[in-house]
């Protein structure tokens, strides 16, 4: 019976230490949101006709061009056994379109001095484009061009080829690697 009196009275303790120490963490924190200058960011945001929302931020700090394209369609709504098309159609979005000489979307970029990448997540998919200044006007003809004009550059190849990549991708990130599956 003292035993268990004095395990009621450590957990008492350590429940009263921890309630002391949020009261000093909260109050702290006040203080800290109190004398925290606010965080502001200047951007403009517009849809044009198409639907299209832009969000645009002008930072002259570097002579560089982020471009950044999301599209909300992602993983969510695939069946169990019946996964990858969101990010499949990521990878085939990629490639070329109809307007351009075939490899050139991917080659373009780093010719440029840039980097590019995509992702799909469950809600979404992303491509992004890291250019110098001067090639802004570039990048948003290429998305334009890839997002409107790649349908009729899909080729058996090309399906079969990224079909391949995205599998590779799925044993590489979740297949065989360890807890890859937490996130299924």
């Amino acid at each position: 019976m003292k035993r268990i009196y004095s395990l009621f009275a450590v957990t008492g303790f350590l429940l009263a230490a921890c309630n002391t120490y949020e009261s000093a963490s909260s109050s702290i924190k006040q203080e800290e949101d109190i004398t925290a200058p606010k965080f502001q960011l200047d951007f403009e945001k517009f849809t044009l006709e198409n639907g299209l929302e832009v969000i645009l931020q002008v930072d002259k700090s570097d002579p560089i061009v982020a471009v950044t394209t999301v599209i909300h369609a992602g993983s969510n709504r695939e069946k169990p056994g019946r996964t990858g098309f969101a990010h499949f159609f990521e990878h085939m979005a990629f490639n070329d379109s109809e307007n351009v000489p075939r490899g050139w979307n991917r080659k373009a970029i780093p010719d440029w001095g840039g980097l590019r990448n995509g992702g799909t997540w469950s809600d979404g998919t992303i491509y992004y484009e890291v250019v110098p200044k001067d090639a802004f006007d570039k990048i948003l003809w290429i998305d334009s061009d890839r997002l409107g004009y790649m349908i009729n550059t899909v080729t058996k190849a090309a399906l079969e080829k990224e079909k391949q990549v995205v599998k590779n991708e799925k044993r590489q990130r979740v297949d065989n690697a360890a807890y890859g599956y937490t996130q299924e």
